[in-house]
C-alpha cells in the first residue's frame, strides 16, 4: 500500500453505505408510525403503555439522528493515520502519538473488523485523565487495554487500515528467546 505525499491516509464516510444502512430503518419508521397511529387514534391504550411507547419512539429517533448526523457533518474524513499518530475523531480530539501505543490486535465484532490499539501505560494514563478521550473510548481502554476502532461505513476498507497502522507503528525489539534467568539448563 502506497501512502500519499504527505504520508497521512485518510477513512471517510461513504454516503453510498451509510444510505443503505438508513434504507434499513425505513420499515421500522413505518412501523412506529403504524403503532402510534394504532394505539393512540384507533384503539387508545393506557397511560402506562403510551409512556412505554414514547420512550421507545424517542430511543429509535435518537438513534436515527446518530446514523444521520455524520450524513450532514462538513468534515467526512472519520479516521487519519500519519506521522503524528492514529486519529479516529470518534475516539479522541487530538491524535493518539505512536509512542503512546504499544501495539495492536484485530477483533470481530458482530462480523465486522475491529482494530484494538495496546496503549503503553503512561499512555493510558496520559490520554485517560486527559479530555481529549471520548467515554466510550475510555471504556475501549479500560476493558481491552486501548481503543478500538472499526470501518463500518467508511472507505477505503478495514484491512487497508491494519496495513496503514502496521506500517506506521515502530517496530518494537523482539526479546530474545532462551532459558530464563535464575533456571537451570537440563542436563
Amino acid at each position: 500500500m502506497e501512502l500519499p505525499d504527505d504520508g497521512v491516509r485518510e477513512w471517510r464516510r461513504s454516503v453510498p453505505k451509510m444510505l443503505l444502512t438508513l434504507l434499513g430503518v425505513v420499515p421500522f419508521v413505518a412501523l412506529c408510525v403504524y403503532m402510534v397511529i394504532k394505539y393512540m387514534v384507533l384503539e387508545p391504550a393506557r397511560g402506562d403503555e403510551i409512556a412505554i411507547g414514547c420512550v421507545v419512539v424517542l430511543l429509535f429517533v435518537i438513534q436515527v439522528y446518530r446514523w444521520v448526523r455524520p450524513l450532514l457533518a462538513r468534515d467526512p474524513v472519520v479516521i487519519r493515520v500519519g506521522p503524528a499518530g492514529f486519529h479516529d475523531r470518534r475516539l479522541t480530539s487530538e491524535p493518539i502519538p505512536w509512542e503512546d501505543i504499544d501495539g495492536f490486535s484485530r477483533r470481530r465484532l458482530r462480523g465486522q473488523g475491529l482494530l484494538v490499539l495496546r496503549m503503553t501505560r503512561e499512555g493510558r494514563r496520559r490520554h485517560m485523565r486527559s479530555g481529549s478521550m471520548s467515554w466510550s473510548a475510555r471504556l475501549d481502554v479500560w476493558m481491552r487495554a486501548g481503543p478500538s476502532s472499526e470501518t463500518r461505513g467508511l472507505t477505503p476498507s478495514f484491512d487497508d487500515l491494519v496495513a496503514a497502522v502496521s506500517e506506521r507503528l515502530p517496530k518494537k525489539p523482539r526479546r530474545p528467546v532462551g532459558p530464563r534467568r535464575g533456571t537451570r539448563s537440563p542436563g
